[in-house]
């Protein structure tokens, strides 16, 4: 992944690298099949994916079922060695991505150097799509130092509806919905597992993991549409 850092044509992938212990830790990790239709549509685009994570440590995948499962053990290189999100610019890439991750709530909420980073973006007006879990990367974006780089944008992501059908529910450590509302985001979501996304200016997020397609297909549209990928 290091190599790609130069590459003009390349996505900045940033993943949750967290995990958690007990019975909740199978569905922790960063969606496997999100992942890979990221990946897959990216790649048909002619981007690049860089992979990035907090700490430089590899991501650890939820995977939902067999074929996800192989998938991330072909593409094990894509992911082995990520870059460290602190080392990583805003230059060299056309866009940012944060797939779904339940342990996003844990790290990627908590990580002040990806709020730069997603600040950074959107100072130069490139693409942001965070999605489902994901959009907890968004929540340390800061244009003052007390104020959300994002109040007053349209937002979506998991809802509390969503996420109370879950036993683990009342032990996250942020509350999407909640956060997004209190810090003055526009939040809207449809029903549960809906396919819902909202792109306001340079903003893509999608409700959940069923909303990989259509948001990743939007960020490559921004992507052209801006002419960054050249």
């Amino acid at each position: 992944a290091r190599s790609l850092a130069m590459a003009q044509r390349a996505v900045l992938c940033v993943l949750s690298s967290g995990g958690s212990d007990g019975d909740d830790a199978a569905s922790a990790g960063v969606s496997a099949l999100g992942f890979m239709q990221a990946h897959d549509i990216l790649e048909r685009a002619g981007l690049q994916v860089v992979v990035a994570t907090p700490d430089g440590r590899s991501a650890a995948f939820a995977c939902e079922n067999e074929a996800a499962e192989e998938w991330v053990a072909k593409e094990r290189q894509l992911v082995q060695y990520p870059l460290r999100v602190g080392d990583a610019r805003e230059g060299p890439y056309c866009g940012l991505l944060i797939p779904s991750a339940l342990s996003a709530l844990n790290d990627l909420a908590q990580c002040d150097e990806l709020g730069s980073l997603v600040q950074g973006f959107l100072e130069q007006s490139k693409p942001v799509c965070a999605i489902g879990y994901g959009v907890a990367g968004l929540f340390r974006a800061r244009a003052r130092e007390s104020a959300w780089s994002l109040r007053g944008w349209n937002i979506t992501g998991s809802s509390n509806f969503e996420q109370a059908r879950f036993p683990w529910f009342g032990k996250v450590p942020v509350v999407m919905e909640d956060f997004i509302i209190d810090n003055g985001g526009m939040y809207n979501a449809s029903e549960c597992d809906a396919v819902h996304v909202i792109v306001d200016r340079t903003l893509v997020t999608g409700q959940n993991v069923n909303s990989t397609a259509v948001a990743v297909h939007a960020l490559v549209a921004l992507v052209g549409t801006m002419g960054l990928a050249s």
